[in-house]
């Protein structure tokens, strides 16, 4: 099933997280929306042997975000700001992931973490 075998949808293998007080939906960061997203997003020069070297580190952290605010970070539960709760939008996630090094370390680690849960059900499954 050509569905199964290449993710389109990041939502199909996401999985909840808690973090602190809250839940995210977050997804492996090895789908084909997240490469395909990557692809959109950086530049052929970018990907060149120094590419990168020509852009500065917050824009090479703001353009990660990016990504992984609508590729990875897809939903959330009882985030607040003060006594209001923020409702799961790609902006909110893109300024949470550029402002915060320990959400971002929290939702790298989980994709990363997610990436293996999915390779060792493809195995599981190749194996039946």
């Amino acid at each position: 099933d050509f569905k199964k075998e290449y993710q389109t949808n990041p939502k199909d293998v996401a999985e909840w997280c808690k973090w602190k007080d809250a839940e995210f939906l977050i997804a492996p960061n090895d789908t084909l929306a997240f490469r395909n997203e990557t692809l959109r997003t950086f530049k052929m020069g970018d990907i060149r042997e120094e590419g990168l070297a020509e852009r500065t580190a917050f824009e090479i952290v703001e353009l990660e975000s990016a990504i992984k605010a609508k590729t990875v970070v897809l939903d959330w539960k009882n985030i607040k700001e003060g006594d209001e709760e923020v409702k799961y939008s790609v902006g909110k996630a893109k300024e949470y992931l550029l402002l915060s090094d320990d959400f971002r370390d929290f939702v790298d680690t989980k994709s990363t973490e997610l990436n293996g849960k999915r390779a060792t059900h493809k195995e599981d499954a190749k194996k039946k």
